[in-house]
């Protein structure tokens, strides 16, 4: 199973002085993401669960740090080489976590979604972009993409799906 220090990250890769929010993944998300998207050769994903914060004395609306706590797979889904399609079960699955995490961490949310492109690198296509917009509206979701076959990954952000520096813990 590979570990962090096995994937290539595309994102963060940016000019001196601009700054981009930070996406932090645990090892526990990083490997059942993993665990789930290396079990086909056809697109999978599921749903983000974590926090996210705004810088202190920065607009409340602009997300400075996204930390993914969870990731619940879709266990329904209809996937090929190039589409995913998840089933709304996958919602109900997220939000049975979200209760039991508020208990300790009242600020959890469903912060995005993941997916693979096996095969194909870790970008984010026209179809990705149109269903991130869709379901995924706030200022702090994020759009994480792994490719399992060639060990990459990149994240995306918001309505702009802009690409987003990732930080995967130790």
């Amino acid at each position: 199973m590979p570990t962090g220090d096995d994937l290539t990250v595309l994102a963060g890769q940016h000019p001196e002085g601009i700054r981009h929010p930070l996406l932090s993944i645990t090892p526990q998300v990083l490997t059942a993401a993993l665990t789930h998207l290396r079990t086909a050769s056809f697109e999978q994903g599921g749903l983000l669960v974590g926090s996210a914060w705004s810088a202190p004395g920065g607009p409340p609306e602009q997300p400075a740090r996204i930390r993914v706590l969870a990731a619940v797979p879709a266990r329904e889904q209809v996937g090929d080489a190039v589409s995913l399609r998840m089933a709304g079960t996958v919602w109900s699955d997220a939000n049975s976590l979200l209760d039991r995490l508020r208990a300790r961490q009242p600020e959890a949310r469903i912060v995005g979604w993941y997916h693979s492109h096996p095969d194909l690198g870790a970008f984010f296509s026209a179809t990705d972009r149109r269903t991130h917009r869709a379901f995924f509206m706030h200022s702090y979701s994020v759009g994480w993409v792994i490719d399992p076959v060639r060990a990459e990954h990149a994240a995306f952000l918001g309505k702009n799906c802009q690409m987003i520096c990732v930080h995967l813990e130790a």
